[in-house]
């Protein structure tokens, strides 16, 4: 507990969040019933999805607040090559992706 404010901890806060999520799961297995292996695999993702964010959201605040000082000076200088940039490999990671799941997902 972050004594100087009252609120727990960043990691405290996220375990707690995995084991609301994780109990949520099973809490919702005894009505929809299904598979025993499907509940594991989904309070693993739980778990799994809750660790990688737990390391991850600092990064992102990290970087938000790089972002906070750019000015719309910044993005004028550069013009629209970066955004341009950035919409193609957006749309390639999600067309991608989504043909990986779709298609090579079933295989496994």
């Amino acid at each position: 507990m972050n004594s100087s404010i009252g609120y727990p901890d960043s990691e405290e806060t996220f375990q707690a969040n995995m084991l609301y999520k994780s109990a949520a799961v099973l809490g919702a297995e005894s009505v929809i019933k299904p598979q025993p292996y499907k509940t594991a695999v989904a309070v693993s993702t739980v778990v799994i999805f809750g660790t990688i964010a737990m390391f991850t959201y600092p990064v992102l605040l990290a970087m938000t607040a790089l972002g906070v000082e750019t000015s719309i000076d910044k993005f004028r200088q550069a013009g629209a090559k970066p955004f341009i940039l950035a919409a193609i490999l957006f749309i390639w990671l999600m067309g991608g992706g989504y043909l990986l799941a779709r298609y090579l997902g079933p295989l496994l």
